[in-house]
């Protein structure tokens, strides 16, 4: 696999997941950069497809999550809310990592 293979991959999923368009693209930007610093071209393509198809595979996870109705959806004012009554009462906010 070369970055030009990469590019062709990463364009594809990139169609298909729009939703995850801005991560695939900066996925394929670290393996370029880390060619341009002098890694294996290969092994940061392998890196970058494995990464991209991970991406995919939480995203979904996520989507299946969500058709089933185990992930309740709120605005993003009642979810500032939620931080903000949470922060009040004193209790610690955690976030994932995505």
């Amino acid at each position: 696999m070369n970055l030009e293979n990469l590019k062709k991959y990463a364009e594809g999923m990139s169609n298909t997941y729009p939703d995850l368009d801005e991560q695939i693209r900066d996925l394929y930007f670290l393996a370029e950069q880390e060619v341009q610093s002098g890694e294996s071209e290969t092994h940061e393509c392998e890196l970058a497809i494995t990464d991209i198809k991970a991406l995919i595979a939480k995203w979904d996870i996520q989507v299946e999550r969500l058709k089933r109705g185990e992930v309740e959806l709120v605005s993003e004012d009642e979810f500032n809310q939620l931080i903000v009554d949470a922060a009040e009462k004193g209790e610690k906010i955690e976030f994932e990592d995505e």
